[in-house]
């Protein structure tokens, strides 16, 4: 069965599947569905609001009225979700050489206005502002960037199992001649585009910032431009252009391509860690344990979606950020909780799990401040390491507290086996009124101690003198003895 696959972006793409650039390519791919010369800008907005007709007028190919008709209705996207690509190979040519035009009813079109204006329906269209990413960079990449997020969104909602790949391309300054010479693309180009040295490599800029911002914000593959072997050909079928490359271009790319359809059923799905935009993931809905989530990623837990999990480590109103780490090599995987908040302590927990067993919530850090005890009825309950305050109001509803009075800060111990350590520290700045509790609680077993109290009834009382004097105590006693 051939690999479904198809195309956006400018014919440096779509002739990879052109059997007079490459001869075999259909003993390999199925091409579905393509779209040329449009801008993503234009293809994320609303279609036109204007009546086409059966048959645009105009001095213009077919080929250039049907890329003006779904330009307009932007009907490449409709294509996508019916076709159900494997693949879409795409490129970013055209927002960096043509740009989007902005109509003044707010429509969205392709700045192709040289190709666009032979054509008579173009001409009752009127524009607003012309949007160029060599001239107003700031705004075009903002609004660039937008749309980019929006189609990646798109896809994961309507296409999900589809593979996007880069193209990535470069500006021909050189090319070879029809008896394989090297000439200049400028000086051959100079009466059609004016172009310079210092143009071309702005738009080389913009093209590398495009690819990259996908690439790294969306975990995308891509096909490398090597600007050592790639160049112009004079005899290429559509003329001697920037992107009309030679012919080892064409053969190599469609290798790569090729190379990265044959890996992808020998490797592991190599999946985004965030979602379009760099965003953090969402919790599927219907998932009511973090257990049960094993794609890797970094999500984020609103308070309401966290106190659905049957397995949080803590019951506090919160939201939280959920860090799903990649497999060890066999089942097992980490799994992380960091508290979301700017004025609390950011407390964070980790775990291993394989989806079925895990291992008990950790808290690796408790920040600066003193935590919130959990909305339990007893202290024993309280069994994960760290500083805590326990307010007046709090203390009434505890069952095991020694005095049910005041406020009182509570420090719980490591684990040593199956028991911890609680201590109890009245909070106070009275020297008379101060008092500590403390007891052992075997977590395993649930039981704990009765709590003992310190007593400081000596006036300048130190823990430190008191255990000298004891050490010195003791030592008189051995020398007597063996006296």
């Amino acid at each position: 069965m051939l690999t479904k696959i198809a195309t956006y972006g400018c014919c440096a793409t779509r002739d990879l599947f052109n059997k007079a650039f490459v001869s075999d390519w259909k003993n390999h791919f199925q091409l579905v569905s393509y779209q040329q010369h449009c801008s993503i800008v234009s293809l994320m907005s609303k279609p036109i609001d204007i009546e086409l007709g059966e048959e645009l007028q105009g001095e213009l190919s077919n080929f250039e009225k049907s890329v003006f008709k779904q330009d307009v209705l932007k009907s490449f996207l409709e294509t996508l979700k019916t076709t159900q690509p494997e693949y879409l190979v795409l490129d970013f040519h055209v927002d960096t050489f043509n740009g989007f035009i902005e109509l003044t009813d707010g429509g969205i079109i392709t700045n192709r206005i040289v190709r666009y204006k032979k054509l008579d329906i173009f001409n009752k269209m009127e524009a607003r502002k012309v949007f160029s990413p060599l001239e107003n960079t700031t705004e075009f990449r903002k609004r660039w960037i937008q749309s980019f997020n929006r189609f990646m969104q798109f896809m994961k909602e309507n296409c999900p199992n589809t593979q996007i790949i880069i193209n990535r391309l470069e500006v021909a300054r050189m090319y070879y001649s029809l008896d394989n010479q090297m000439e200049s693309m400028i000086e051959r180009r100079k009466t059609k585009d004016h172009h310079t040295a210092e143009t071309l490599a702005k738009i080389d800029e913009c093209i590398d910032y495009f690819e990259r911002y996908a690439m790294n914000n969306f975990d995308l593959q891509s096909l490398d431009f090597n600007s050592e072997e790639y160049f112009g050909a004079e005899n290429n079928p559509w003329g001697t252009c920037y992107m009309h490359y030679n012919p080892y271009y064409y053969k190599k790319k469609f290798k790569d391509l090729w190379n990265i359809v044959e890996n992808h059923f020998h490797a592991p799905t190599k999946l985004a860690s965030f979602a379009p935009g760099g965003l953090a993931k969402q919790i599927p809905l219907g998932v009511t344990k973090l257990s049960d989530m094993d794609e890797v990623g970094v999500y984020y837990l609103t308070n309401a979606t966290y106190l659905q999990m049957e397995d949080r480590p803590t019951t506090d109103n919160a939201g939280y950020f959920f860090i799903v780490y990649p497999r060890n090599g066999k089942n097992g995987y980490m799994q992380e909780l960091r508290k979301s908040t700017a004025a609390f302590s950011i407390q964070i927990f980790v775990r291993i799990t394989d989806g079925k067993e895990s291992s008990k919530w950790n808290m690796v850090n408790s920040g600066f401040r003193t935590l919130t005890i959990p909305d339990v009825t007893s202290i024993s309950e309280i069994t994960e390491a760290g500083e805590y305050y326990i307010t007046a109001e709090q203390v009434k509803k505890l069952q095991d507290h020694p005095t049910k009075k005041n406020g009182w800060f509570l420090t719980v111990s490591k684990k040593n086996h199956d028991s911890l350590k609680q201590l109890l520290t009245k909070n106070t700045q009275n020297d008379n009124a101060f008092e500590e509790y403390v007891r052992l609680v075997n977590v395993e077993k649930r039981t704990n101690l009765k709590w003992r109290k310190y007593h400081f009834d000596e006036a300048n009382f130190s823990i430190i003198v008191a255990i000298r004097n004891f050490k010195n105590k003791v030592v008189r006693r051995l020398k007597l003895t063996k006296a």
